[in-house]
């Protein structure tokens, strides 16, 4: 469970004032100017050693993605853009940073914004966020008047605009392109990659695209330093995270938890369980054991599902992705001790868990693991390798 000392939203809901002098009895813009002198080389590094990935769901490291931006101008402006536009139906997790935390959005969004030398930052609300909008917009208006942003923000020396742009509830728009072509004033569709937003985004310009959460997190990672961050969660899944959990359970919430906190706890602890157990999740049906191939043939990873445990009649090979570099699987069995391959035997037909680690170029190793549902209860016969890689 993750300490009270190490959350980093501390007024996700709404229980104390929101407002600048609120945020920094929090500790938020405490030191920024100091942050900035160190320069924008040190704060990407840092953020890089941190392992944060992108919160917005695809998880791409977020310190290797601020890299990618042109470190020289080549004439053209550079732009943050802030993706808002949390329309996933129950989702609403970044909802809650906005109307109760915004100045840990703002200082994220200059820091950010410094770091990648862009000369302003576009946050894109969801359209049915109206008051999230007033209590962003709020925060913003007293940003400026501190002069913690606009002309010498914190007094560094770096001019930086940041503006709330309201979009019309458009769900595609919560894509990163379709997102873009929406501020341009455009229906908002998405465009074809590449060229990508880092390359030409907004305008044609360079633009990185980061979630409200990912950005809101970087001052407290530089200000505590990547090493404390790193060291919760685990490997490939580090720091904390905001869960926002909803239906059948007793009590939805949204809860800042460290990453890789197990399914089932983070129901019980927080959730109060499954609303009349978890024996009231209904009778899921128990489907027949199957063989699954994966292989990877010029670098593109495949997979193929057989019917029957004999192999016989297989489907056609499905792609799954490019750029792979290799593919391991382990299994977990039941005594919790993790195996280089798999077949099965009785009593065990089935591992408890499987474990998919992808390695793409150029890109850290992702690492999926995912629990086997109770199979059925039946003589295995010709089963050799019938979960193998």
């Amino acid at each position: 469970m993750l300490k009270d000392q190490d959350r980093i939203f501390t007024n996700i809901y709404g229980m104390q004032d929101r407002t600048l002098d609120g945020a920094k009895k929090r500790g938020h813009w405490d030191g920024t100017a100091g942050i900035l002198a160190k320069g924008r080389d040190w704060i990407i590094d840092q953020m890089k050693a941190s392992g944060l990935r992108g919160r917005g769901g695809a998880g791409f490291p977020t310190g290797l993605k601020w890299s990618f931006m042109p470190k020289e101008s080549d004439g053209r402006p550079s732009y943050l853009v802030v993706n808002a536009d949390e329309s996933e139906p129950g989702t609403c997790k970044d909802r809650e940073i906005m109307r109760h935390d915004p100045h840990t959005l703002i200082e994220g969004c200059l820091i950010a914004s410094f770091a990648m030398n862009a000369n302003a930052c576009y946050i894109y609300i969801r359209g049915e966020y109206i008051r999230e909008r007033e209590a962003l917009q709020a925060a913003i208006d007293e940003a400026y008047d501190a002069g913690l942003v606009g002309k010498n923000a914190c007094k560094s020396g770096y001019d930086f605009d940041i503006y709330l742009h309201h979009g019309a509830g458009a769900y595609i728009c919560g894509e990163e392109t379709a997102l873009l072509e929406s501020l341009e004033g455009k229906k908002g569709m998405p465009r074809m990659k590449p060229p990508f937003p880092a390359g030409a985004g907004l305008y044609g310009c360079p633009t990185t695209v980061n979630n409200v959460e990912s950005i809101a997190v970087g001052p407290t990672i530089l200000r505590r330093s990547p090493e404390w961050f790193a060291s919760i969660g685990r490997p490939n899944n580090l720091g904390t995270k905001l869960f926002q959990i909803s239906g059948h359970v007793n009590k939805p919430c949204v809860v800042e938890e460290a990453m890789g906190i197990p399914f089932r706890e983070l129901i019980d602890r927080h959730c109060g369980g499954i609303r009349g157990g978890w024996d009231n999740l209904g009778d899921l049906p128990r489907p027949s054991l199957q063989k699954v191939e994966y292989w990877v043939r010029q670098g593109r990873l495949e997979r193929r599902t057989y019917a029957q445990l004999d192999g016989a009649a297989g489907d056609d090979p499905a792609a799954l992705l490019d750029n792979v570099e290799a593919v391991t699987l382990r299994f977990r069995d039941a005594e919790g001790q993790w195996r280089e391959d798999w077949t099965p035997s009785q009593p065990d037909l089935l591992p408890k868990a499987v474990e998919m680690t992808v390695t793409r170029t150029g890109e850290p190793p992702v690492m999926m693991r995912f629990l086997v549902a109770p199979g059925p209860v039946e003589k295995l016969e010709g089963a050799e390798g019938a979960a193998g890689a």
